[in-house]
């Protein structure tokens, strides 16, 4: 198997999306099937619950797929700056067609690990992305650098080493 990387990454997602989800990642992925769906509803739940007490006018979402949770981001605060980063140009493309033109998001197609935001955020939120990260280290680090004082961060992982 090809070393886990972020070309690695980009190419299997940006194939996957098309060839085996057929452009529609976020049926497939949350409501194909009773146990996907089950799984939807606890991270919706639980997304939610650790919303609640946030307040954020600024937010990065790194690997917002097809925007399934940046739709309850959105719905949190309808007039926050929203950038959202993925690293796979068809995953994007799910985004922009699930969450509209909107002047208030910003899609960027590129890698968050070689190319960090230099503003500072108020919130920063991410699904199950961090464990394909190469060095989680360096990612933490450029996180630090872009998270205000004071601000917050959701970072939802399958792999928690």
């Amino acid at each position: 198997m090809e070393k886990l990387n972020s070309n690695f990454i980009k190419k299997f997602y940006d194939k996957i999306v098309v060839d085996k989800y057929k452009s529609n990642y976020e049926y497939y992925m949350w409501f194909s099937n009773r146990f996907n769906w089950e799984r939807y509803k606890m991270n919706f739940h639980t997304i939610n619950f650790h919303l609640k007490n946030i307040e954020f006018k600024t937010c990065i979402e790194l690997g917002p797929g097809p925007g399934v949770w940046t739709k309850l981001l959105i719905n949190k605060n309808p007039t926050a700056q929203f950038t959202l980063f993925d690293i796979s140009k068809e995953m994007l493309k799910q985004s922009k067609i699930n969450l509209g033109e909107r002047k208030n998001i910003k899609f960027i197609n590129d890698d968050f690990t070689t190319n960090p935001v230099k503003n500072k955020v108020d919130l920063f939120f991410s699904s199950r992305v961090i464990e394909y990260l190469p060095s989680k280290e360096k990612f933490f680090k450029d996180l630090d650098n872009v998270l205000r004082k004071g601000s917050s961060a959701i970072i939802i992982t399958k792999m928690p080493q």
